[in-house]
């Protein structure tokens, strides 16, 4: 008898358990396209943040039009060149950062990168355009890149001449609550706005470092979150470069390269 009631409440505790984990599965499915459609509302926000087209205050359904309403150019960064078409479809809904490591759409980074830059690139990339009239405003690249405990994805912003900085918007990252969040601070990113990327001969020279708020080139270290905040002045040298979006923005700035708005 005993034994038939332990038997018992075995199985109902099996169909509980099993009835819960249904139940979990469901709501993670249920749940994923919204999950989904907020992290592509705040990738939205990023970037329009960066472009300067953002309001302090504007309701979702206008951030998604606004973004609709950007000038989206993919960038093959095998050829470091616009393309008119990709196997990746719409430039404007391709998440290039959701590429797993496997992936043929990921590029190897030459011997030359070291252990805080990207080792694999991803093929194709969105960059983003404003125009006023006939003019380039602003071109915000997205990049990445390791930080101190994890990967740290940003855009950057250049105004029209793509020498100079117009805006860094930090989009996400895992760095430590209260210390390499700082990155995230407003006022610190303000201090990259107007900070030349090229010298003079088109080297890139931005740097994040302590003491230089003065120097044209660079950007002050957070004092308490100094290694994240580096990891990010590096991120931003690595995609400046000739490995990043370097030789597109050469030729953008020597005119090599059609550049009409849409």
């Amino acid at each position: 008898m005993a034994t038939e009631k332990i038997g018992r409440t075995l199985l109902v505790a099996a169909a509980v358990a099993l009835g819960c984990s249904a139940m979990v599965s469901l709501a993670i499915q249920f749940l994923r396209p919204v999950q989904d459609a907020y992290a592509q509302l705040g990738r939205n926000r990023a970037v329009l943040a960066a472009a300067g087209e953002l309001p302090e205050t504007v309701s979702d359904r206008m951030v998604v039009s606004r973004y609709l309403d950007l000038d989206v150019r993919m960038v093959d960064m095998s050829s470091q060149v616009f393309v008119d078409s990709s196997p990746v479809g719409d430039a404007r809904l391709y998440d290039h950062w959701a590429l797993g490591e496997g992936s043929p759409l990921l590029l190897h980074v030459s011997a030359e990168a070291t252990s805080d830059q990207p080792s694999l690139l991803p093929r194709y990339v969105p960059v983003y355009l404003v125009w006023e009239g006939q003019t380039l405003h602003r071109l915000v690249l997205p990049i990445h890149g390791q930080g101190m405990w994890s990967t740290i994805y940003a855009y950057l912003a250049l105004n029209g001449d793509l020498s100079t900085v117009a805006a860094m918007q930090v989009y996400r990252h895992g760095e430590t609550p209260g210390i390499g969040d700082r990155i995230e601070d407003p006022k610190w990113l303000s201090t990259w706005i107007g900070k030349r990327v090229y010298d003079d001969t088109g080297r890139s020279q931005l740097h994040v470092t302590r003491g230089s708020s003065d120097s044209p080139y660079r950007v002050n270290l957070i004092t308490g979150a100094s290694v994240t905040s580096e990891a990010l002045g590096n991120i931003v040298r690595f995609w400046l470069g000739p490995q990043g979006y370097g030789p597109l923005l050469q030729a953008l700035r020597g005119s090599t390269l059609p550049l009409n708005p849409p």
